[in-house]
């Protein structure tokens, strides 16, 4: 849940930092882009995560019953 949320949060904020410095700096030439890989590598780690969790939550329940 943690890792769902920080990358939520860091994906909204770059989101509106590069739009901002985007408008700001555009007359001067400067071009901003979203990094495909660091995106990718962070929404990697959150479907790994949720997938971890639930094969240890069907683990623990299927066993336990």
């Amino acid at each position: 849940m943690l890792i769902t949320t920080a990358t939520i949060a860091v994906t909204v904020m770059y989101g509106v930092f590069a739009s901002t410095v985007k408008n700001t700096l555009q007359p001067y030439g400067v071009e901003v882009t979203l990094g495909a890989k660091m995106f990718t590598t962070a929404w990697l780690a959150v479907f790994f995560s949720i997938g971890g969790s639930t094969i240890w939550l069907v683990h623990l329940f299927c066993c336990c019953i």
